[in-house]
């Protein structure tokens, strides 16, 4: 009856044993599964981190060529403008002198034709005035 007795009191440590056994397995298979799948992931990853990096720079390569020639042309641009500037401010200039000098012989000139004007007017109503006097 010991036996059946020591049989009966190691049969629930046995059946634990195989739980926990059982339990850690499924444990380790969960385990093994999860670190090959984040296995799978990071291959992805560094897959797709080695295509941007082939990618990126030539990419940035070419923008830096780019930017290089876009500022090339905005300093030729910059020159176009100060010359634009500098011939805009002559030919300011050079109109300024020619007004100047057309202005000043057209004043005289109306001013001469004013006088010459008035002369005439005046001489017209002397002679008018004259003319009727004495056949009046």
């Amino acid at each position: 009856m010991d036996l059946i007795v020591v049989a009966a009191m190691s049969t629930p440590s046995l059946v634990l044993r195989y739980a926990a056994a059982f339990f850690l397995v499924v444990v380790a298979v969960a385990l093994a599964y999860a670190l090959v799948r984040t296995g799978k992931t990071l291959a992805r990853v560094e897959k797709m981190v080695e295509d941007v990096d082939k990618e990126i720079v030539p990419i940035l390569g070419k923008a830096g060529t780019t930017l290089d020639e876009v500022n090339t042309e905005l300093h030729q641009v910059g020159e176009i403008t100060t010359s634009v500037a500098d011939m805009t401010q002559k030919i300011d200039a050079m109109t300024r002198a020619v007004e100047s000098a057309v202005s000043l012989p057209a004043r005289k000139a109306a001013a001469f034709g004013a006088g010459v004007s008035q002369a005439v007017s005046s001489f017209i109503r002397r002679g008018g005035e004259g003319a009727e006097g004495p056949d009046s």
